[in-house]
């Protein structure tokens, strides 16, 4: 698809890097329709000068040229980004924040000039292009959804969410998630490494174990977790006798409180964004 939308960053970050990479690469997006600025002129000047994309020196400037503004700032310096530029957005821009604890409520009511909002969860596999991709968005243009879902399809699957509850939970299980993932696999490799096997191999391996995991469930004609563990686990087998452990320990609550606490987290800086933003404001 051809587009004649021009696309700006504000931030020039990994996340920056990651889409206009996958919009250059993917969405065949020429870099002289790509604008960033970030608040270190040497780092989006590098990002520009490694993608050959354009180099502005303001968000004013950016405004200007782009209609698809992408926030990929740090949520700590979401306000100080934006300060002074926020009657600068109009009804023809397409507003997409990367910033974790940035709701929709808050994205309209520090931009009200702007109409049309974006929020998106990226994960570390949107560098790639892969993952799960939550996004959840308000506008007045009613068709406006399949173009975003053309421009998120480049960074990951696009998962359609409702707002507040539906998307956090969302954003744990597809986002953060890899974090705990990954604590799992830090787990099983320190394992094998106590039972002789060496580091790299030992990485090698977990990774390949989760990889066949993953890509055996994609496969399977059984799309239920339990009928493919059936499949591994035979009654007073190895595994089974380790899955029973397992279970008699509560992973399974330990997990749970895991994805509340993070679903917490993310509602107290919610709250610590409005009042900062209320503070400012009055």
């Amino acid at each position: 698809m051809k587009y004649v939308q021009k696309f700006g960053f504000i931030g020039a970050g990994q996340m920056a890097q990651s889409t206009i990479e996958a919009l250059v690469n993917k969405l065949q997006i020429s870099p002289k329709s790509i604008f960033v600025t970030n608040k270190s002129s040497t780092k989006a000047q590098s990002l520009a000068d490694q993608y050959g994309v354009q180099f502005v020196g303001s968000t004013d400037e950016l405004l200007d040229q782009a209609t698809w503004i992408f926030l990929a700032m740090k949520p700590q310096d979401f306000e100080e980004a934006l300060t002074g530029f926020v009657k600068a957005f109009d009804e023809n821009h397409v507003v997409l924040s990367f910033c974790a604890g940035i709701s929709l409520e808050i994205l309209k009511n520090y931009l009200p000039t702007a109409k049309n909002f974006v929020r998106v969860m990226p994960s570390l596999g949107t560098r790639f292009g892969i993952g799960m991709l939550p996004y959840v968005w308000s506008s007045e243009k009613r068709n406006l959804e399949t173009t975003i879902e053309d421009v998120l399809s480049v960074l990951g699957t696009p998962v359609l969410a409702t707002e507040s509850e539906t998307f956090e939970a969302a954003m744990v299980g597809c986002s953060s998630g890899l974090g705990f993932i990954y604590e799992l696999m830090g787990i099983w490799k320190d394992w094998l490494e106590e039972r002789g096997f060496d580091p790299e191999l030992a990485h090698n391996m977990v990774v390949q174990t989760f990889k066949t995991a993953a890509v055996v469930a994609e496969k399977s004609t059984d799309a239920s977790f339990e009928g493919l563990q059936n499949k591994v686990a035979s009654k007073k087998g190895v595994t089974a006798e380790g899955l029973k452990a397992l279970r008699e320990m509560e992973v399974d609550r330990v997990l749970r409180v895991s994805f509340e606490k993070a679903l917490l987290r993310d509602e107290a800086l919610q709250d610590q964004v409005m009042q900062q933003i209320g503070r400012s404001s009055s």
